[in-house]
């Protein structure tokens, strides 16, 4: 079976081989295929515009003879993904044998042909698993009976934290992730039934190893066939960089929080809290406190998050000292006349700093 994989919005074009049938020149004569139930592509080649989601599937085409002999041709798969060649595949063998060739026989394919991740990538591929099948030896992903499993493979070339999911799925799934060289020494590293944030899709996530190429396998739940997503993004989550400080300012001063320097990658977010409520609008790596009144102290913290992970970081505890009324008054003294009389005056309060 043929497998063919086109960019999201790309056009394919697919052609009917006519061997053999010299006197189907005319149109009238040539029936070419299309996906189940299409109409209308009755020529020899069929063009795909705009490739997208719907499009997903298998191929096939009828050739008829103008005598009424007629031909079909196996199916050919149509998947989307981030690089073209690559694709899933039925059996564990064939794709470890295009990856890493069989050995003293053939040599392997270069590996680029296969996604590479590296940190800060997200990517897709859109597969469907009809008359997809289990094979001999293959384990029970999370731990669920299946049945139509296709597999697809991971370079990934950075460590963090892989997150791979089938979220978008048109069929309720099962997800594994191995390592190995053939299906008789896969090392399980993550699997999953239904943790995705629907509830219904599966979604593992580990801590992945530079230069590892990580087997997926995904199933329909009791071997339920249809339209699978096959989504990942590797990041680095944010670490905590602060150790929480006792601020203590006088009331009207200003005061500035930052949140400490991460590695995180992507970029992250920030949210910071007050006793552990949101601070509206407060959504930067620093916050600054403006005439700090006796209601703004507390403890202020700040949550970092990436989709690799959330840490939230205690930054300071900050109390608020009220000026004593000798603070605000300076007092002066003038010996005014023999024997040592003084007078005070008031002065202007000190602004704060």
């Amino acid at each position: 079976m043929k497998r063919l994989v086109a960019l999201l919005g790309a056009v394919l074009i697919a052609g009917a081989v006519l061997a053999g049938c010299g006197s189907s020149k005319s149109s009238s004569g040539t029936t070419a295929a299309a996906p189940a139930g299409s109409s209308g592509a009755t020529t020899s080649t069929l063009t795909v515009w705009n490739v997208g989601l719907a499009d997903v599937g298998y191929y096939s085409v009828k050739v008829t003879a103008v005598d009424g002999q007629s031909v079909e041709s196996r199916a050919a798969s149509l998947e989307i993904g981030p690089v073209n060649g690559a694709h899933s595949y039925d059996k564990l063998d064939d794709l470890l044998a295009a990856a890493f060739g069989v050995p003293q026989v053939v040599g392997p394919l270069d590996l680029s042909a296969f996604p590479s991740v590296s940190v800060g990538s997200l990517g897709s591929q859109l597969i469907n698993n009809f008359n997809s099948t289990t094979d001999k030896g293959e384990p029970t992903h999370a731990k669920t009976i299946g049945g139509s499993s296709r597999w697809y493979l991971l370079r990934v070339l950075s460590q963090g934290t892989l997150i791979i999911d089938t979220m978008g799925s048109g069929v309720a799934t099962l997800l594994s992730v191995y390592t190995g060289s053939d299906i008789f020494s896969l090392e399980l590293v993550a699997a999953d039934r239904n943790s995705a944030a629907d509830g219904i899709h599966s979604q593992v996530r580990f801590q992945a190893v530079a230069g590892t190429s990580y087997l997926i396998a995904v199933d329909g739940v009791n071997g339920v066939q249809g339209d699978i997503n096959i989504n990942w993004r590797l990041g680095i989550a944010p670490a905590p960089a602060v150790v929480g400080l006792n601020e203590v300012i006088t009331q009207g001063a200003s005061l500035l929080l930052t949140a400490g320097l991460s590695d995180a990658n992507p970029a992250p977010s920030y949210q910071w809290l007050l006793d552990g409520r949101k601070i509206a609008g407060a959504t930067n790596a620093t916050y600054t406190l403006v005439n700090v009144q006796l209601g703004q102290q507390g403890r202020y913290s700040v949550v970092v998050s990436n989709f690799a992970g959330v840490v939230t970081e205690l930054v300071a505890t900050v109390s608020v000292q009220v000026p004593s009324v000798g603070s605000l008054m300076k007092w002066t003294s003038e010996l005014s006349a023999p024997g040592g009389a003084y007078s005070s005056v008031p002065a202007k309060p000190t602004p704060p700093r």
